[in-house]
């Protein structure tokens, strides 16, 4: 089957998961994180085998789905495209992305230079970064999924222009 030929290629061993018998626990080690979803890439493997086969925790599934979904689309480019990645995956990920890049041959320079500009500049890229609150769009009316909504769409405009975080250009937005 498929698995036993992944397990004769070798890239198991590479990968750092050796023998399928052995406990997730037993094979966590420095760089599983890394080597993990280089291992789902490299292979394109199926990911409810992989959960069937290793049983990882929820917390390394998650870090290993996110980092497939980002393996999966077009590298970084701009701030734009870096604070995308951040307002959707944790900057842990984002790095580890950038680690995998950087160790496939991507020329990581650029887009590190870029993500630490926006973390020197706390550059807005989250609703949590927003100059307004959820109350503030509570006393214009809005309410349930509508704030959830207008809280996403005011980040995605505060992501393309960081000028506008402020209250006033966000208020007029609301209108």
């Amino acid at each position: 089957n498929d698995f036993e030929d992944f397990v004769s290629s070798g890239l198991l061993e590479f990968c750092g998961i050796g023998s399928i018998t052995r406990k997730l626990d037993c094979i966590l080690s420095t760089n599983l994180p890394y080597r993990l979803p280089i291992f789902l890439m490299l292979t394109n493997f199926n990911l409810e085998k992989f959960k069937d086969i290793l049983k990882p925790d929820n917390q390394l599934l998650s870090r290993v789905k996110a980092l497939k979904e980002m393996l999966l689309s077009d590298a970084p480019k701009t701030k734009k495209d870096i604070k995308l990645l951040l307002n959707k995956h944790s900057l842990e990920n984002v790095l580890l992305y950038f680690e995998y890049l950087k160790a496939t041959g991507f020329d990581t320079c650029n887009i590190s230079l870029l993500l630490k500009e926006i973390k020197e500049n706390n550059e807005p890229y989250l609703i949590s970064h927003l100059k307004i609150k959820g109350e503030d769009l509570i006393k214009l009316g809005f309410s349930g999924k509508n704030l959830g909504e207008k809280l996403n769409e005011l980040c995605l405009l505060v992501i393309e222009n960081p000028e506008k975080n402020n209250i006033n250009d966000l208020l007029k937005f609301n209108h």
